[in-house]
């Protein structure tokens, strides 16, 4: 399968010990630091992907994003961490390509920060469906539109491959206007072609309220061998 970006997944060996403490750090609300909180990311979002396939960098990811959104909710609700379920048709616009994804709220050095996490994103960037010739129109109505990795613009690309390999990236207002934008040029019912764009604080203060109905329960999600739960035992309910 051809992508557009070069985008392998990250793919590294975590020491279990590591990852324990820094759940238990959270769970016990003691300060972590934005290296170890990095740390938890890389570790859950690799576990999200190895869920689906055990061969990730040649992994789509399609049509994975909903119980990715589900396993990802479960696991950092037993943190005590704040998330919120998105849906891009509720929290962008409608009448576009429709993805789950999250976003989760956490204190760091005094400052609450949001970062997006979105461990399969790189479904959008197959090049097959990235190109002019998945535009579908009638009467000059725009019906269908490439995949959202077909409207990214050069100087964004630098700014969007850490997080396509990693699966997540703090949530500015900067990075939330090229993730918003990359849906929003997806929308159908247009005449034109032309670029569109909303302000970055305007998609972020619209993710920061997702309320999205998780599609699996957790015990959906056990039964079928998807929940990941944190590995320390001094989880406090």
């Amino acid at each position: 399968m051809n992508y557009i970006i070069e985008n392998k997944p990250l793919n590294i060996e975590f020491e279990n010990s590591v990852i324990n403490e820094i759940e238990d750090k959270i769970i016990n609300k003691f300060d972590i630091t934005q290296e170890e909180l990095s740390l938890l990311l890389d570790y859950i979002c690799q576990e999200v992907r190895y869920k689906f396939t055990t061969d990730i960098e040649n992994f789509s990811y399609e049509n994975k994003c909903d119980k990715a959104q589900a396993i990802l909710s479960y696991y950092f609700d037993d943190l005590g961490i704040k998330y919120y379920p998105c849906m891009t048709q509720h929290v962008i616009t409608n009448d576009i390509v429709g993805h789950s994804f999250l976003v989760i709220e956490i204190e760091i050095n005094g400052n609450i920060v949001h970062y997006l996490i979105d461990p399969t994103f790189r479904q959008f960037l197959i090049s097959e469906k990235c190109n002019e010739k998945n535009y579908i129109e009638h009467n000059n109505m725009i019906l269908k539109t490439p995949d959202p990795g077909y409207f990214i613009k050069d100087e964004d690309i630098s700014k969007l491959i850490p997080f396509i390999v990693k699966g997540y990236e703090i949530l500015s207002d900067d990075f939330a206007q090229i993730y918003g934008d990359l849906f929003y040029n997806t929308k159908t019912g247009y005449t034109t072609k032309e670029h569109k764009s909303m302000n970055g604080s305007v998609y972020k203060n619209s993710f920061i309220k997702g309320h999205e109905r998780l599609s699996l329960t957790r015990s959906e999600l056990e039964e079928n061998g998807l929940l990941i739960t944190p590995n320390t035992k001094t989880i406090k309910k």
